[in-house]
């Protein structure tokens, strides 16, 4: 394998997040709702989150669709959100394992726009900090991708071991994944299903070839 670094998004990426908030989301509203609400069901609480991407705005627009009181739900949301757990996405296990064995000597990051519980839900999903060699995780709106304030980091810190931005690939599943690699001259492939459609970053240039359904294809192609 050519790459030195692997620079990993977190949510959707490595932890199917979009089900777990929605999930939750869903359970929240059922607290509030008369039982047999026409319409709402996890699937189409699911397809809400996808559009909005971040858990309030999802509720925002679950609230006023459903006619309930936002922070009445926001609140039965925060007081419970511990009580999902988060399972990492598929095949993503296997080619963690397979990566560690096979290629001890790579750089492992994680760049993430999430702000709280990084860690809890890192061991959720059978991993903890100490398993990625650096760890930058968004302090504000300000750091989040796109912006590249976070790439800079994991770039500078992969160059104390002779990295270069040609030498490492990036994974994640978003818009804002796919525009801070390619501005930093990082290398990108997406794991489809997360919070981004596949048309979305195709518009913007993304070989289908880069596109992935799942770790198991995104392992058989970094085995070649």
């Amino acid at each position: 394998m050519r790459y030195k670094a692997i620079i990993f998004d977190f949510d959707n990426t490595i932890s199917q997040t979009d089900q777990g908030v929605a999930e939750l989301l869903f359970w929240s509203l059922s607290q509030v709702l008369p039982g047999q609400t026409p319409n709402l069901n996890y699937e189409f609480v699911l397809k809400i989150v996808k559009q909005e991407v971040h858990f309030d705005l999802a509720l925002k627009v679950l609230a006023e669709l459903f006619v309930v009181d936002f922070d009445k739900v926001l609140q039965i949301y925060k007081a419970n959100t511990r009580q999902v757990k988060y399972a990492p996405v598929s095949g993503f296990m296997d080619f963690w394992r397979f990566i560690n064995e096979q290629y001890p000597a790579l750089k492992k990051i994680i760049v993430t726009n999430r702000i709280n519980l990084l860690e809890h839900r890192m061991q959720d999903c059978g991993l903890s900090m100490d398993d990625f060699d650096l760890v930058l995780q968004a302090k504000d709106l300000e750091q989040q991708k796109p912006s590249v304030y976070m790439f800079a980091k994991a770039l500078d810190f992969c160059a104390e071991y002779g990295i270069t931005a040609s030498d490492i690939l990036s994974i994640g599943d978003t818009v804002s994944d796919y525009q801070a690699s390619c501005t930093c001259g990082v290398e990108f492939w997406m794991r489809k299903g997360g919070s981004s459609d596949f048309l979305d970053l195709s518009n913007l240039g993304l070989s289908d070839e880069l596109a992935f359904s799942d770790f198991q294809q995104i392992l058989l192609r970094l085995s070649k």
